[in-house]
């Protein structure tokens, strides 16, 4: 179905990818990107692709009273499309998505407690950009077209004056692919990883690589071809603040996963300190660096943390010596741990991808006294509830607004026996 320029429809919602919902006269739903709840709009080309009604270009006849100044200038950036929604608005949604999509899983919504967000811009130690011949930036929304941007608000102004620098550097070289760059504002040390494009000449992209750290640029880089393997370049490492530490000392190299906002991770990490149990046999899956192991390591009586990852585990290792924490490492994937546990864990803790832990809910058992579930995909969290609905139920889930002026929710879910 296409529409005509009297087509006009009024977004009533956002759905969880941050875009518009509205519904015209037909009661057919339709998708606008770039839009609030309130705003009226007038649709100029939509049609359906893939079974949906999508709005593709529009004129506002009236803008949202909850729209505010635009804290970004980038306008086709695909990262912040939340950046004209006023801040109270955006932390009223996040908080009620959270309640409807676990609603959706038998959760009652007083379950559901008050989001944790300070609204602060300067936030991201850490970022990705993507660079090709026609040059290097962010995503556009929902397509790979890359977008230039002069400065970012929501990188720490570190970060961003040292990625403008590198963004210049490599403006003619065969560094091709995805760069992720992680910055510590402690040691003010910058390192980056390329995975390299397979349009890229590797040895020159490695040799250009190298010369960043030789120019100073970056403090340490790792490149990563396809054809001749990973590259390591100087000391491709930063030390960050950690509320496990009384300095910078937490370990972590790029290409690792760690939370981009410093400040949010913290609560993050005393909100799942705050749910393991003294005295508890922890075991925990996708440990990562061991941000959240190192949190409660201190008050559990047994850790066992898991990863399959070598370089999170290298990272996870320096962690918890420069720490002096009693934990058990295993390299292992989430499945392969939870069968091999033989140490009676009662706490499982874990901090799944996007994709949640579907394996892990279908083959868990009944003996945890207690399951503390970080989850970056509330959809996936309330999917793996549902899975584990006959033994286990959510007893807290905690928001957590980790990247403010996007859609992303974070959320700490606290499972008990039924």
């Amino acid at each position: 179905m296409g529409v005509n320029s009297e087509t006009v429809l009024t977004v009533s919602a956002l759905g969880s990818a941050g875009d518009g919902l509205a519904q015209d006269e037909r009661g057919e739903r339709w998708i606008i990107p770039s839009t609030l709840p309130g705003d009226v709009v007038r649709v100029t080309r939509g049609g359906r692709r893939s079974g949906m009604a999508i709005v593709d270009a529009f004129e506002f006849e009236r803008r949202s009273p909850e729209r505010a100044a635009s804290f970004c200038a980038v306008q086709r950036c695909g990262g912040c499309v939340l950046r004209e929604w006023s801040g109270a608005a955006a932390a009223r949604w996040k908080h009620d998505e959270v309640v409807r999509i676990l609603e959706r899983a038998g959760v009652e919504a007083s379950r559901v407690q008050p989001l944790v967000a300070d609204g602060a811009l300067a936030y991201r130690h850490r970022t990705r950009l993507h660079r090709t011949r026609g040059g290097t930036g962010f995503f556009a929304g929902a397509s790979h077209q890359v977008v230039a941007f002069d400065v970012c608000k929501v990188l720490h102004p570190e970060l961003d004056a040292r990625v403008q620098a590198l963004i210049r550097a490599i403006a003619k070289t065969e560094i091709l692919g995805e760069i992720e760059c992680v910055y510590s504002p402690d040691d003010r040390r910058l390192a980056i990883e390329a995975v390299l494009d397979k349009s890229a000449d590797e040895k020159a992209a490695q040799d250009a690589l190298r010369a960043l750290v030789s120019g100073r640029v970056v403090d340490g880089a790792i490149g990563v071809g396809k054809k001749h393997g990973t590259r390591r370049h100087g000391e491709p490492s930063v030390l960050l603040r950690h509320p496990a530490f009384d300095a910078a000392k937490f370990f972590l190299e790029p290409g690792v996963f760690s939370q981009a906002n410093l400040a949010m991770n913290a609560r993050l990490v005393a909100l799942v300190a705050a749910a393991v149990p003294r005295g508890a046999r922890v075991l925990e899956l996708h440990a990562g660096a061991g941000n959240l192991t190192l949190g409660y390591a201190a008050q559990a009586a047994t850790v066992t943390a898991s990863e399959w990852d070598e370089q999170a585990i290298l990272c996870l290792r320096r962690n918890v010596e420069a720490h002096g924490a009693s934990v058990k490492i295993l390299a292992a994937g989430d499945v392969e741990a939870l069968r091999a546990d033989a140490s009676g864990a009662n706490v499982l803790v874990l901090d799944p991808p996007r994709t949640g832990a579907k394996k892990v809910a279908e083959m868990i058992g009944s003996g945890f006294e207690r399951i503390v579930y970080v989850s970056c995909d509330v959809a996936t969290l309330a999917r793996d509830a549902q899975i584990m609905a006959e033994k286990y139920r959510i007893v807290s889930a905690t928001p957590v607004d980790m990247f403010f002026g996007t859609p992303h929710i974070e959320c700490v879910a606290v499972f008990e026996p039924k």
